[in-house]
């Protein structure tokens, strides 16, 4: 019955996320008539156009100016019946999101209004949240602030790092298109629920490398420590300086001592062959994956003590 009913379905999108929904629509075989993704400056921009061909999808090209009489009229030409947006940095325009009859959607990583703003997945880690969640609304001419249609409950589990945490909603986010997609191809109406107007929400501003957002702040317990570094995994990593020089923290576990505390923080208290322990103010960090920006050291971290000059008694900073 649904094949007399297809809707017509425009993606705006920029990888990972709307790489994931448009898998998961073709294969439950729904009519993607176009898709909006990476403009042509960004560095996935060669990328999606090769993926978009060879699944012979319909590639809308664009240069950010989302008001392009072009870009619009090849928008109206298709006549999309509804749009989903997969994770877009760009805000769009009302000329833009009002072309699809039944609307535009946006899938947001979070609880809304709680965590609005460009990096969730960091901040509900960082602040040790026992769930967050994917909120689907309208858009509306504000970022992540328009009428919710519904909010799906995603467990955080104790390891969750930003990566696990970024794959598994990812996939949960690609089964609401589809179910979405479903719900108005048996022509239910959506619900649209007001969000609250109140600024008292959780914020999730942008994290930057190269800035205090990443850096390791040593006087914090142990477990906060280990946690800002899943946070920060694998997209960022947490860094910190010996000698001057950059050291990014993958993976680290933590061990209950309260005479570190004694120890000015960030100072080596000990290197193995695999690990480095260092102080902080109830405990020690033991280090189990480190990198550079060339190397990541998984088991060797012998070769990186050697080539820092890392020596029990100094201190990261």
């Amino acid at each position: 019955m649904f094949g007399f009913n297809k809707k017509r379905i425009l993606i705006i999108g920029m990888p990972d996320l709307v790489l994931y929904c448009i898998f998961a629509l073709k294969q439950a075989r729904k009519k993607i008539v176009g898709v909006i993704t990476s403009p042509n400056d960004d560095p996935t921009y060669e990328y999606m156009k090769d993926f978009l061909k060879q699944n012979k999808l319909f590639h809308i090209d664009n240069n950010k100016n989302f008001k392009d009489e072009k870009l619009l009229q090849t928008i109206k030409d298709l006549n999309p019946d509804i749009a989903f947006v997969c994770s877009y940095n760009f805000l769009l325009p009302k000329e833009l999101y009002e072309i699809p009859k039944l609307g535009t959607l946006n899938f947001h990583p979070s609880l809304l209004p709680d965590y609005r703003g460009a990096n969730p997945y960091f901040h509900v880690l960082n602040n040790n949240e026992k769930e967050t969640g994917i909120t689907m609304h309208f858009m509306d001419e504000t970022f992540d602030t328009g009428d919710i249609v519904k909010q799906i409950k995603i467990p955080i589990m104790e390891n969750d790092t930003m990566g696990s945490l970024f794959n598994r909603m990812n996939e949960a986010t690609a089964q609401l298109c589809v179910e979405t997609i479903e719900r108005i191809e048996k022509k239910e109406i959506l619900p649209r629920i007001p969000q609250n107007k109140t600024e008292n929400y959780k914020k999730a501003p942008k994290i930057f490398s190269g800035t205090n957002d990443v850096k390791i702040n040593w006087n914090q317990s142990i477990k906060d420590i280990e946690r800002f570094v899943r946070a920060l995994n694998p997209f960022f990593g947490a860094v910190s300086f010996f000698n001057g020089k950059e050291i990014k923290f993958w993976e680290v576990e933590f061990v209950y001592n309260k005479s570190a505390a004694v120890l000015p923080s960030g100072t080596i208290c000990d290197i193995t062959e695999n690990s480095i322990f260092i102080s902080a103010n109830d405990g020690f960090i033991q280090t189990k994956v480190l990198g550079t920006n060339e190397q990541t050291y998984f088991a060797q971290t012998n070769e990186l003590v050697k080539e820092f000059g890392i020596t029990k008694g100094s201190r990261f900073v």
